[in-house]
């Protein structure tokens, strides 16, 4: 018998069906005009907006004087009006419900000659501030108030200021979303670094990319004193070119999640680690199905979110949770039950290892996979299976094109095992 054991459980898919009724309408609408041209769609300016708000919306693209709607793929999002400009440009008027998820959305355009590729917006807590130039000198800053969602440009061998006020023990947080906003594919990205710096130009700390982010940037620092501030943003090497939104405010920032997942349709506290004034807990009830696998949690701090949530992985299995001291095989935390499971750890310090206990019969196949980087989590994890003599019967450290681990194996004979997970560089 084959069983699966995972560190947080297996992908279920369910977005497919919706998608795949899309692109069979394609087809279906081509096939009516078979003259016609697919529409194009490359962005939107803005690229985003603020939930419980209406925005005023420029599609930009080509072939797009038939537009007729705006599809999404996820709800929260409606349009009031829609107005065909030119071939190359829709104007749309939105409506946000104050309810719409915060973070990413997918949309696409239908025209009467086809439907265009998926495109992403982004769904903000805060209003968008456009970016005013010049704004490029340090001693020139554009002001702007916190929790403000800054819709800006970035230009190669340019740097831009924004000026905010700030009172001591208040916690200053700065996201980016560069990377995610732009097409890549036609050489139209940043990759954003950001530094808060006082306003004698005394740098109080800068980011270059994220764990939780990669190459997205996301800074959080407690104010000193009482003052006026200096957010940077700009291209790390100088080099790239596209559109930005930068979250400035107050607003949590919380850098790992625990547990790491939870099962399917089961409600569950979440420890939020890592923000700059402490951990904090919050409770969300994850969805039955998930396309991707993860639901996103935020955590809500003084009535405010952090613009993008803490993954964690969407399971079919119970979780057991570590309980520390579990250091080494004598104090591994024993799991009495049946497998599968989903084993869930936190490394809190360096050269902290976790190890599980569990039981397995002669014959008996199972699959171990870690979820820690894949979902944002600062660990790149190595992983260990031994039998009841602690002798290594496999082990790995990046599998399947991430930085997460992976091992397969068949138990030889009835009896105890563990499960070892540590960080590669600590």
């Amino acid at each position: 018998m084959n069983r699966m054991l995972t560190l947080q459980g297996a992908a279920i898919k369910a977005f497919a069906n919706g998608l795949f009724t899309a692109l069979a309408l394609t087809v279906l609408l081509i096939g009516h005009n078979a003259k016609a041209a697919n529409p194009s769609f490359s962005t939107t300016i803005p690229r985003g907006a603020q939930s419980g708000t209406e925005q005023k919306v420029i599609f930009y693209g080509d072939r797009l004087s038939d537009a007729e709607e705006i599809l999404f793929h996820h709800p929260g999002i409606s349009v009031k009006e829609l107005k065909v400009l030119d071939s190359k440009k829709v104007e749309v008027t939105m409506l946000v419900a104050p309810d719409c998820r915060l973070g990413e959305h997918h949309l696409r355009i239908r025209c009467r000659s086809g439907i265009s590729y998926a495109r992403n917006f982004w769904i903000s807590q805060f209003p968008n501030v456009a970016e005013v130039e010049p704004n490029d000198d340090f001693e020139n800053p554009q002001k702007i108030s916190l929790n403000v969602t800054v819709e800006a440009e970035a230009k190669s061998e340019e740097t831009d200021y924004y000026q905010i006020t700030a009172k001591k023990g208040e916690r200053l947080s700065v996201e980016i979303e560069g990377l995610r906003i732009n097409n890549i594919r036609n050489n139209i990205a940043i990759d954003p670094f950001v530094s808060i710096l006082n306003k004698d130009r005394f740098e109080i700390a800068s980011a270059d990319g994220s764990s939780l982010l990669k190459q997205e940037s996301i800074l959080s620092v407690i104010i000193p004193e009482d003052g006026e501030y200096i957010v940077e943003v700009r291209d790390s090497a100088y080099q790239g070119r596209g559109r930005y939104r930068a979250h400035i405010g107050t607003f949590p920032r919380p850098l790992a999640v625990f547990p790491a997942g939870a099962k399917a349709g089961s409600e569950m506290e979440f420890k939020l680690i890592g923000d700059v004034k402490g951990n904090f807990s919050t409770k969300a009830k994850l969805p039955l199905t998930t396309a991707e696998g993860t639901f996103g949690v935020f955590g809500a701090q003084g009535g405010l979110k952090s613009p993008s949530p803490n993954l964690v992985r969407v399971s079919e299995f119970d979780n057991f949770l570590e309980s520390e001291p579990n250091n080494s095989s004598k104090e591994a935390n024993p799991y009495e039950g049946s497998l599968p499971v989903a084993f869930n750890g936190i490394l809190d310090e360096p050269g902290d290892t976790d190890y599980f206990k569990f039981k397995a019969k002669k014959g008996e196949s199972f699959r171990f996979r870690v979820y820690a980087n894949s979902i944002g989590s600062p660990v790149d994890p190595v992983l260990y299976i031994y039998d009841s003599s602690m002798k290594s019967v496999g082990s790995n450290d990046d599998a399947d094109g991430t930085k997460d681990s992976r091992v397969d194996f068949k138990a030889s004979e009835d009896g105890d095992y563990f499960v070892r997970v540590r960080d590669m560089l600590k």
